[in-house]
């Protein structure tokens, strides 16, 4: 299939991933046009395109009047194949990143799920299938899109490399045997959720992603050292936007609540161009598009040979110009990245941390030293933990995520206007980062940075509700630790 950042291509290559994975083999019904479309909330002309594509590539074969049939499968033996000879070095970096996320996204979503709609899983006897269903209705339970978009194109990146992994190292009883436990571990931690027992499920969830992870770990590790891989390596890459969204619009408004907020006086330069395009993850092009919007709004102007002023401070009045910003979907899009933000960043920080450069480490000094318990303090610290992982985690598909998810968190930069917020018991938040920085300890610093960001999800999906947007009720809360 063409490479596009569309929607028929993330459908396209999840279900060809789930073709790879045998889970729909010996006649088993293949879902219709409406379904997918339906599963993955989108309009009917992207399922069929993705449909129509999977015919052509010979994997099925549509009957007008008639159920789809299953032709093959993308790879006969998907380790032997050019795919994944070509995504081995980024299926490794994957699996390491899938360690950190997984367990508290799991955690959340099974927090947040029916937990008395589980019969349908009991019904597959494809042990994966079992399991692949469970993690998807964990993740749907968040009511978290974002999160969605990113599992699909993780899910198709990966494609069988997992469980074919797992197949080739261990016995078929072995293999049967060891999907089994884990699917009954699963529904202990179900068990655990149900009574509210959250630490107890995390723990069981930590100790899973150890056992899962063993042999792929130890596979790929083997496999570099018997055959070190000649051809060019494919990275993983993550558009959410699918090409919707023009990023310039979202980096326009952030600069003016810079401006608004003080942090570029007027008569001051912003920063040149690299300098935003390594702040904000996006090409030179991009800010360029920027600058333009923001000269054109008469907040800035370009003198050549200097730089970019700021002309005028930003206001309510400048909304017009980005009014497009302030829809619904937006702000559910801000909403859902900082749902995200919350309750991934004490595993992903407390990770990074320990290699971070000390130039950065003294920008996060900094930030501290000047933080208070308001909105704009709060977005400062998450400004540069952000980009502390995005730049320096030494495993390329957080960097990959965290950066997308920056230019995400931009959808709410409109709520930065007007009078400064205060956070539900900031002070102390800042006291406990301060604190926990100050002694060395980044684990403790990064767990009391992901319950400020919490606090502050929490707080935000409430004012959006009083604002009458509805559709944010539909993401989920967070479980609150125990202790």
């Amino acid at each position: 299939m063409y490479y596009t950042s569309s929607q028929e291509l993330s459908i396209y290559r999840s279900l060809a991933g789930q073709l790879q994975l045998g889970f729909f083999q010996e006649g088993e019904r293949f879902p219709s046009v409406m379904e997918i479309a339906t599963y993955f909330q989108v309009s009917y002309c992207p399922a069929q395109r993705a449909l129509k594509a999977l015919e052509r590539d010979g994997l099925i074969k549509l009957c007008r009047g008639k159920e789809t049939v299953v032709l093959a499968r993308p790879h006969e033996n998907y380790l032997e194949s050019s795919t994944f000879q070509k995504r081995m070095s980024a299926l490794k970096d994957l699996s390491k990143a899938l360690e950190l996320l997984s367990p508290s996204i799991c955690l959340q979503g099974i927090g947040a799920m029916d937990k008395e709609d589980l019969s349908d899983h009991l019904a597959y006897e494809h042990q994966g299938k079992r399991l692949y269903h469970l993690f998807d209705q964990a993740l749907r339970a968040l009511g978290n899109q974002t999160v969605l978009n990113l599992y699909y194109d993780i899910g198709a990146f990966l494609e069988s490399a997992f469980l074919d992994i797992l197949a080739k190292e261990k016995s078929e009883i072995a293999y049967k045997t060891f999907l089994e436990s884990i699917t009954e571990s699963i529904f202990d931690v179900i068990e655990d959720c149900k009574q509210s027992c959250h630490d107890a499920a995390k723990k069981k969830l930590n100790d899973l992603k150890s056992l899962f992870f063993h042999d792929i770990t130890e596979y790929f590790n083997q496999l570099q050292i018997e055959t070190p891989c000649e051809e060019e390596q494919e990275n993983f890459f993550w558009e959410p936007l699918k090409g919707r969204k023009k990023y310039c619009d979202l980096i326009a408004i952030d600069l003016v609540c810079k401006i608004n907020e003080g942090r570029y006086p007027v008569g001051s330069q912003l920063p040149n161009k690299a300098t935003l395009a390594k702040t904000y993850h996006v090409s030179e092009i991009t800010i360029r598009r920027t600058i333009d919007l923001l000269n054109k709004s008469g907040i800035t102007k370009t003198f050549n040979g200097i730089g970019t002023k700021v002309q005028s401070a930003g206001n309510l009045s400048v909304l017009d110009e980005f009014k497009d910003l302030m829809i619904d979907e937006h702000l559910k899009t801000f909403l859902e990245s900082l749902q995200f933000l919350a309750f991934t960043s004490e595993a992903v920080l407390g990770y990074t941390l320990p290699y971070c450069s000390e130039k950065s480490l003294e920008s996060l000094a900094h930030a501290l030293e000047n933080g208070a318990g308001n909105f704009s303090a709060v977005i400062t610290i998450h400004s540069v933990c952000l980009q502390i992982i995005a730049c320096e985690c030494p495993i390329a598909a957080i960097r990959e995520i965290y950066q997308k998810i920056t230019i995400l968190l931009l959808n709410g930069s409109i709520l930065r206007f007007g009078e400064e917020q205060q956070i539900s018991q900031g002070d102390i938040m800042f006291q406990k980062l301060s604190q926990s920085f100050n002694a060395g300890d980044y684990q403790r610093f990064a767990k009391a940075f992901s319950q400020m960001t919490s606090q502050t999800f929490t707080e935000m999906k409430e004012r959006l509700k009083k604002a009458g947007i509805d559709e944010v009720d539909y993401i989920a809360d967070l479980i609150v630790s125990e202790r």
